[in-house]
Formats: C-alpha cells, sequence, structure tokens
C-alpha cells in the first residue's frame, strides 16, 4: 500500500531487521504492485539510525515504537 500510495513520482524506503521479512516483502510487491524502482528495501534495524535526511513522512511499524523514535525524528523534515 504504500509504494502505491508513494507512486513512481515518490520515493520510499523501508528497513527490516529479519532477511526472511525482506524477502517476503520483496515477494509481495513483485507479486501485488509489479516494478517499483522508486522502492528501497535495507536490511537494517532502524533503531540504529536511519540514512534518510528530511524525510516528509515515517511510518512506523514494530512492536516498540518508542525505540525507533530518536532514529525516526533525526530522519524527519523539519516542520
Amino acid at each position: 500500500a504504500l509504494a502505491r500510495a508513494v507512486g513512481p513520482t515518490g520515493r520510499l524506503v523501508t528497513y527490516e531487521i529479519r532477511p526472511d521479512f525482506a524477502e517476503e516483502a520483496r515477494r509481495n510487491v513483485a507479486l501485488y504492485e509489479g516494478e517499483t524502482p522508486w522502492w528501497t528495501i535495507k536490511l537494517r534495524d532502524a533503531t540504529t539510525g536511519l540514512d534518510e535526511k528530511d524525510a516528509d513522512r515515517i511510518v512506523i511499524d514494530v512492536p516498540d515504537v518508542a525505540s525507533v523514535l530518536p532514529a525516526a525524528a533525526a530522519a524527519a523534515r523539519d516542520g
């Protein structure tokens, strides 16, 4: 749904800590959305920081949201 919402003129970056979850995400996106060159998946723990800066939006889907908030705040655009 996020890849569809962002669309080909945007950029979507997702983080997965588990390789099997990352592979499942790749399969699902390919199956339901096809080619999505605007989407990048990174195999990394988001609590250790995000590579992106000035992100317009950040969606957090983890059991312990508070553990990702510092990294998300550092990656988000001011305002």
